[in-house]
């Protein structure tokens, strides 16, 4: 398994960086 943790923070720091960006 790959560290999924990671994946799941980097998407949601993204969808967070795409709102303050909005």
């Amino acid at each position: 398994m790959r560290s999924d943790r990671a994946e799941n923070m980097r998407r949601m720091q993204q969808k967070i960086a795409m709102r303050f960006v909005h």
